[in-house]
């Protein structure tokens, strides 16, 4: 029986590494109670550049059956099957679970739809789903098949421990989309950092600095926000240092296996701005590559909120349907301006750009401008 720890050290070593995504999902699998686990992730255009599509090695076998089934839903053939169950999956909250029942009627006029047809010439008929996200302009899921010992039932294990996976699929799954830019320029991640142009470190347990770009380092030269303290990151303010410490500690042993963090925030206060620095910790593994081995810690990703990047702002206006008005607001705000200083700007009453930024919050499903910021950079990697 696979332990959540053994899924959690697998899922970490799958967030830099493209090859251990099969490792990954066959211990989700076993830990499930699955006989088959397939992971994706998408954005809803094309211009996002992004896609993820990983199987467990249960499926190897079956590559004639997953062939047919993709020229099936590329033919169409009157077929809705991925689009009806995408659709109420990714309308549920992000880690929830969802069984094929509670989307279909799980019967003999089920069984004669194309799609399960063909996972049934491999001994799949039934199908357990856990949405892994909550941006409404991206598709991301785990899909659990079973063999036809779970005909009549789906064992409750999915249901009973898949949310406790599931934000750590979602922050693994976080990790690869923004460093697979640098995968396909570099085919490397690790020691090409520099590339990238937020700051990215690398650190241990307790906050030794293993990796760091040269913007990260940048801003530790600065000593505004953080500082390098005896080969140690640390908070500037020092009410912050025991929270930046925590958060890296709770992190890192999420990566070891023996915590559940997935993923934490910390805003740091600084004398040069009004605007905080945001460091994004999340657990990561080595995954054999450029670390040393067996390697567990955290990375943590810095991103300045005050500093504008250019941005392809018809991608956002694509995927989340946002207005003409609510594009400028959006782009303003990305170039670090205040929401006075966009009226001021725009010519407007400082409501109407709360009223619109509000709004684009809302389709974006974002809590606040931080939310927001992180969000773009998810789906726009600054890469130099």
């Amino acid at each position: 029986m696979t332990t959540i720890g053994e899924c959690l050290l697998s899922i970490y070593d799958a967030a830099l590494s493209d090859r251990n995504w099969v490792r990954a999902l066959d211990n989700c699998q076993r830990f499930l109670n699955a006989d088959a686990a397939l992971i994706y992730g998408a954005c809803q255009t094309e211009r996002a550049h992004f896609s993820l599509d990983k199987a467990s090695a249960s499926l190897r076998q079956f590559g004639h059956l997953i062939d047919q089934y993709n020229q099936l839903i590329l033919e169409g053939r009157d077929s809705q099957f991925d689009l009806e169950g995408r659709k109420y999956v990714h309308h549920t909250s992000a880690y929830s679970v969802s069984l094929d029942s509670d989307i279909w009627s799980i019967n003999d006029v089920y069984k004669t739809r194309p799609e399960i047809m063909i996972g049934m010439q491999g001994g799949f008929l039934r199908r357990g789903f856990i949405n892994l996200s909550n941006d409404p302009g991206y598709w991301g899921g785990l899909v659990l098949l079973y063999g036809r010992h779970c005909d009549l039932e789906i064992p409750p294990t999915v249901s009973t421990y898949g949310p406790q996976i599931a934000p750590h699929l979602a922050k693994a799954a976080e990790v690869f989309r923004i460093t697979e830019g640098l995968r396909r320029r570099y085919n490397a991640v690790l020691s090409v950092l520099d590339q990238m142009l937020v700051g990215i470190l690398v650190v241990t347990d307790r906050g030794d600095i293993v990796i760091a770009n040269s913007v990260a380092n940048a801003f530790l030269d600065a000593q505004d926000g953080l500082i390098r303290s005896q080969g140690k990151l640390a908070a500037t303010n020092t009410d912050m240092r025991a929270e930046l410490g925590h958060k890296i500690y709770s992190a890192s042993a999420t990566a070891s296996g023996n915590s559940d963090q997935a993923s934490a925030t910390v805003e740091l206060r600084r004398r040069s701005a009004t605007t905080p620095l945001v460091a994004y910790i999340s657990p990561l593994r080595d995954a054999e590559m450029e670390l040393e081995k067996d390697f567990t810690g955290a990375l943590v990703t810095l991103v300045d909120p005050s500093q504008p990047r250019d941005i392809d702002i018809d991608v956002l206006a694509e995927l989340y349907c946002l207005t003409r008005a609510e594009c400028r607001v959006a782009d303003l705000v990305l170039k670090g301006l205040s929401n006075t200083s966009i009226a001021e700007h725009l010519g407007v009453g400082p409501e109407t750009v709360k009223s619109q930024f509000s709004s684009v919050l809302a389709k974006t499903n974002c809590r606040n401008r931080v939310a927001f910021i992180w969000r773009v950079f998810q789906i726009l990697p600054p890469i130099k």
